[in-house]
């Protein structure tokens, strides 16, 4: 079906809108505003005066890493698909981290492993070689192959809220190593960076690495979004793929205090990736220290490596970040317990910065793709709202992209269900997701968290070019808030909201889920709350504008009727807010000067899926279309100019 609209600006006739100036200003104006105010039983009521900056952020923003390769097949388990899906990941890290750098991408597994290399029998690695928690399952590598994360990809998209969630490919720039080669090609290498054999070594991993990233976009039919340049390869011992151990006769990939050779790999890597993959993201290791007695490759990485990094092709670094609970927290105490694990993890943080040589980096977006706060008080409920702070403050400081929690295998995982911080973190990813701008709302004043400076409440507001605006409220505080939603739109809200007042617990709570039946929202003690705005439908805007009687009459209510007789049929009153009963309340036409007329439009974020298009011409024949589907913010004025006239204009409705 195709309905037209036409008007006349000289005349105001019902089936013509004609411009007979030489220039024509339109406007697409959003009739949306989203502003409410807060109170609580502490507080005088509270009432949003601006926001913070806008902050670009990916639209997977919230996800977990993946980290299941001492287990066999682990997605063939439906309980496990199950608990994923519940957790609600916007993008998973595959195949994890550490792993990745014993990672076969041909045959999704860890390379095998004995006490000698031997290339004939497929002993790629020397187990003594690897990191220490990975040697015992170098013997019989687990498969873990991407036909296995598939039906997790599959059972998602079906299952889980979110849809289906984007791989981020962790890839292994370091093995194969130094010594397989050797056995392989059966003479010496020089490993030497940036020799010609090294270069020959690292061209056989990357086309290693390519293989996988072409299966899984050909055969799986993934969009390849995300791809991370090697695992913590700043670190200065422990991995001597990585950095080079003389004493089982490995030399590092990328050896050395200062590894200049690893911008070169990732430089060399990112230019082929983005030519295959050029809607891709491509991140590189950013470096952290925690102690000033780590040694200088992973304190100096960050003054270093980034520098060196093309930035046409690199977009990001990634960066690890496991801050330990307080001493002595008894998260049992309720909201002064949290208090305290709250300004320990931002003092830690602080400091991470500093030793980590942070000013370096602080114009490069962060890809924070393994964080925790571990200790005794794991996958209890004050882990969980910790959890949400700590995304809410990365997110405030304006670098943030991708935030993937470490981990989901042993962490969120709870049988067929998850433990708190699923829920938590799952709530944060549904607000974000197919986002791409996030804004934090300030307040004329604000209640603070039990003898400290930390806001009780945290508000943000996620908009992106395809989803309804939404917002994360979270009460980090033991006393319940009620919101004042009247200024919030004049649609309906639909809420989704968790709680629990023990923080102790290492129950999941669940959800209320449902529509906000009045102005007010209880925000409960210790809960997370996401809200978005109802997009009505034409079947609703019917039911709401026309009496019973007139609902029978398909001449009165129907898409195609005009009950007004203005030109204008019921479909488009409805997508541009207009009245089918007041004639020619469709636009808004002002003089600005003796050759120039302003059109105003309403465009409403209401459009439920319709495709609406402005189309001009001058002869009423020939149409060019001026906009297509306009988004429900305010738009800059746009020209057109034309010595032909008139200019008829026509609104249609594919």
């Amino acid at each position: 079906m195709s309905i037209s609209y036409f008007r006349d600006s000289r005349e105001l006739h019902p089936t013509l809108f004609m411009a007979t100036l030489a220039k024509l200003h339109i406007f697409a104006v959003s009739l949306s505003t989203f502003l409410f105010g807060l109170s609580s039983a502490l507080a005088s009521q509270l009432t949003a005066t601006g926001s913070g900056p806008e902050i670009t952020i990916q639209p997977h923003l919230i996800g977990y890493n993946n980290q299941t390769a001492f287990s066999w097949n682990p997605w063939n388990n439906a309980d496990n698909r199950d608990s994923l899906a519940l957790a609600r990941p916007s993008h998973l890290r595959y195949p994890g981290g550490t792993v990745s750098t014993y990672w076969d991408f041909r045959s999704g597994k860890l390379f095998k492993g004995a006490d000698q290399v031997d290339a004939t029998s497929g002993n790629v690695l020397q187990k003594s070689a690897a990191i220490s928690w990975v040697q015992s399952a170098l013997t019989t590598p687990a498969p873990n192959p991407l036909a296995d994360l598939h039906k997790a990809y599959q059972h998602n998209s079906e299952h889980s809220d979110l849809g289906a969630f984007a791989p981020v490919f962790c890839l292994n720039l370091a093995t194969p190593g130094s010594d397989f080669y050797a056995d392989a090609w059966e003479r010496s290498v020089n490993s030497t960076p940036e020799s010609v054999d090294w270069w020959d070594m690292l061209d056989d991993r990357y086309d290693r690495c390519l293989g996988a990233l072409e299966t899984a976009e050909t055969i799986h039919d993934w969009p390849i979004h995300y791809i991370e340049l090697g695992n913590e390869y700043h670190f200065g011992g422990g991995e001597p793929y990585v950095q080079g151990l003389p004493l089982v006769g490995v030399k590092g990939t990328f050896p050395g205090e200062n590894p200049t050779s690893y911008a070169s790999a990732a430089n060399d890597w990112a230019a082929k990736l983005k030519t295959r993959f050029p809607d891709a993201k491509i991140c590189a290791i950013g470096g952290e220290a925690h102690s000033p007695d780590q040694n200088a490759r992973r304190r100096n990485w960050n003054l270093n490596i980034p520098p060196l990094l093309n930035r046409d092709h690199v977009d990001a670094l990634a960066i690890h970040v496991y801050i330990p609970q307080p001493e002595n927290l008894d998260i049992s105490q309720g909201e002064s317990a949290l208090v305290s694990w709250l300004e320990h993890w931002t003092d830690e943080w602080e400091h991470t910065k500093q030793l980590s040589n942070w000013d370096a980096i602080d114009d490069w977006k962060l890809w924070f793709t393994e964080w925790d706060s571990a200790g005794p008080a794991n996958q209890t409920w004050g882990h969980a709202l910790q959890c949400t702070h700590t995304i809410h403050s990365w997110l405030a400081e304006g670098q943030a992209e991708l935030i993937s929690y470490h981990i989901f295998w042993n962490s969120i995982r709870n049988g067929r269900e998850i433990y708190p911080q699923g829920r938590t973190i799952g709530l944060f990813a549904m607000a974000s997701h197919g986002t791409t701008s996030a804004r934090q709302l300030t307040f004329d004043s604000s209640p603070k968290l039990l003898n400290s400076d930390i806001p009780s409440l945290i508000t943000w507001q996620f908009d992106g070019p395809a989803t309804n605006r939404r917002f994360l409220l979270i009460n980090l505080s033991g006393t319940e808030h009620t919101c004042d939603l009247s200024t919030l739109s004049s649609g309906q809200i639909h809420k989704r909201q968790t709680a629990y007042p023990n923080l102790a617990s290492k129950l999941d709570p669940g959800e209320v889920i449902g529509l906000v039946p009045s102005n007010d929202i209880n925000l409960p003690a210790f809960s997370i709350t996401v809200l978005s705005e109802v997009q009505p439908t034409f079947p609703d805007w019917q039911s709401e504008t026309f009496t019973q009687s007139q609902l029978a009459d398909a001449v009165t209510s129907s898409q195609t009727s005009d009950p007004d007789k203005d030109g204008i049929p019921n479909l488009l009153e409805f997508l541009l807010g207009s009245s089918p009963f007041k004639p020619n309340s469709i636009t808004h036409l002002l003089p600005a000067s003796p050759e120039t007329l302003h059109l105003e439009l309403p465009i409403l974020p209401q459009t439920s899926g319709h495709q609406i298009e402005l189309q001009y011409s001058s002869d009423l024949m020939n149409w060019s279309r001026y906009l297509h589907q306009a988004s429900s913010t305010e738009q800059d004025p746009t020209e057109i100019e034309s010595s032909e006239l008139p200019i008829y204009f026509r609104f249609v409705v594919p």
